[in-house]
């Protein structure tokens, strides 16, 4: 289903009927963010995925601001796709509760979330249950995620919560790959905060830009460990891959403590691409790597390997 050009205020717009594996069914702005979703502040899901073989494709969307909301909810079913969205402004209102604002929240199995740009979520003004509690991502185990595909996002100014947050539970067979990951914030303490047992996983090809607490990975918050999980070929500011290493596969081809100046085009415009002096250029492995980056650019070029979201065209 396509969705024209437009402003559509709009809550709980609810996809229960669900597709099959060759036959998705696909909702979709007709141009890029073009179709601009834009709910109400009662409204406390936006996009919420009941059926399975979902895809939502190319939307704008913000607002929102009830005690926790989310602009995408893959709710139940399976196989859900979120791809090309902006997710950004979401719940900036004053709020002091223990609830989580989330752009995707995940509780299904066999997800994708890919080539989507995520920022400001969450709530405005700091108090005593404010800080750490909204996140561009959660991935929840306990109600039932488990082989999610997280490839090719950019994450930035989420500044009250994690770009990616893993929790709770035991989570098996996720790859979060290519993403590039704007820690800066007071309340940050790493691009991706752990609170599972993770399983069978890898996380590789990622840049993790100006992390609070000096750590790109941020593990071990509840005594959770990982078994089989491979962490190489990131690129970050910090010093230090991980906070506690519970018996992650952490090899040399991580690069450390790079030059923040170095790494993006122009962090200050909002511009994560790299250029061909970049830390990250070269950085990446073809292992499981997308075919492609954010923006559409083939992987590899020229037999080369970026880590982040944007692939240098040529």
């Amino acid at each position: 289903m396509n969705v024209a050009d437009g402003t559509y205020n709009e809550c709980n717009i609810s996809i229960g009927n669900g597709g099959s594996s060759g036959s998705p069914i696909t909702f979709q702005s007709q141009n890029k963010w073009g179709a601009k979703v834009v709910a109400p502040t009662s409204c406390d899901v936006i996009f919420n995925l009941t059926g399975s073989f979902i895809v939502v494709k190319d939307f704008d969307i913000s607002g929102a601001g009830a005690r926790s909301s989310t602009g995408i909810f893959f709710n139940s079913g399976s196989n859900h796709t979120a791809f090309g969205n902006k997710i950004h402004n979401l719940a900036n209102v004053p709020q002091n509760n223990l609830n989580g604002n989330v752009g995707v929240f995940v509780e299904t199995p066999n997800d994708v979330i890919d080539s989507n740009v995520i920022f400001s979520i969450g709530r405005t003004v700091s108090g005593s249950n404010t800080t750490n509690h909204d996140h561009g991502m959660y991935i929840d185990a306990t109600l039932g995620a488990s082989n999610t595909l997280i490839q090719n996002n950019l994450l930035y100014n989420n500044n009250v919560g994690y770009d990616i947050q893993l929790y709770p539970g035991t989570l098996h067979n996720v790859l979060i790959l290519n993403n590039t990951m704007d820690a800066t914030g007071s309340f940050n303490i790493g691009c991706i905060e752990q609170g599972t047992t993770l399983v069978n996983s890898r996380i590789a090809n990622n840049i993790c830009y100006n992390p609070g607490g000096n750590v790109m990975f941020h593990t071990g918050a509840n005594g959770d460990s990982a078994s089989n999980v491979s962490v190489d070929h990131n690129v970050t500011t910090a010093s230090n891959m991980v906070s506690v290493n519970n018996t992650y596969n952490i090899d040399s081809t991580n690069k450390l403590g790079v030059s923040g100046s170095a790494l993006f085009t122009n962090v200050g415009a909002s511009d994560y691409s790299i250029q061909i002096t970049s830390p990250a250029y070269g950085a990446g492995s073809s292992l499981n790597a997308p075919g492609d980056d954010i923006v559409g650019t083939v992987r590899p070029q020229n037999g080369r390997y970026d880590a982040g979201a944007y692939e240098f065209p040529n």
